[in-house]
């Protein structure tokens, strides 16, 4: 995980612009259930570029997982 962390963080600041990076990232943090972390880069993500394919679904299933851990 830290080196794949370590990875994307060298090419989100090669390329600042690039919403896969920040995709990428987001799909890792949900990986390892880090839900706050995903929606940050997700949503940084999405607003790079809003048309990103299942950005929006990753979004709403991180925020209905922080919710969900708030309700309990």
């Amino acid at each position: 995980k830290e080196i794949l962390e370590r990875t994307l963080d060298y090419g989100i600041e090669l390329y600042p612009n690039s919403a896969e990076l920040y995709f990428n990232y987001g799909s890792l943090s949900m990986t390892f259930n880090d839900f706050l972390k995903a929606l940050v880069y997700l949503n940084k993500a999405l607003e790079i570029d809003p048309q990103l394919n299942d950005i929006k679904r990753r979004i709403a299933i991180c925020e209905d997982k922080i919710a969900g851990t708030t309700e309990q």
